[in-house]
């Protein structure tokens, strides 16, 4: 119990973070800040282009070494199935994770609500407080959406 709430809490972190970090300020903000020259669209192709075949000859070289050392490489179209195949995991976990928390509040409820069913005449465990108790569970559950 605690690992799966460790695991969700990470997970809301990682999703949170992520979110923030891709936030950027628009070039019409940077053209009053002071120090800052905004770069023509030109040149920041001409910057993109240059860093991509940079990391692509650094990659190449990677791979060469890597080979000659006996690691196997793995293709960009195998690494990123890997990693669909992984995140699919990751959320299937997720989902399972958020059912399981939503069942079992709803079961806390009912066992809660069937302790305090006390009429003048009936005890908890009487049919009526079972049933009451049967039917909120049933309400209850149908409105977990990820079950």
């Amino acid at each position: 119990m605690i690992k799966t709430l460790i695991s969700l809490l990470t997970a809301l972190v990682f999703i949170s973070t992520s979110g923030l970090a891709d936030e950027n300020l628009p070039a019409q903000e940077w053209d009053d800040v002071e120090g800052v020259t905004v770069q023509p669209k030109d040149r920041v192709d001409q910057i993109n282009d240059y860093k991509k075949k940079s990391e692509e000859s650094e990659n190449k070289q990677l791979k060469q070494g890597w080979e000659q050392n006996g690691v196997t490489v793995q293709s960009e179209e195998r690494v990123k199935h890997l990693n669909e195949l992984q995140k699919a995991r990751r959320e299937k976990g997720i989902r399972e994770l958020k059912c399981d928390v939503c069942t079992m509040r709803c079961r806390l409820y009912r066992d809660i609500g069937q302790t305090t069913c006390q009429d003048a005449q009936t005890s908890p465990d009487t049919g009526i407080c079972r049933h009451k108790a049967d039917n909120f569970l049933k309400s209850c559950l149908q409105h977990c959406e990820y079950c």
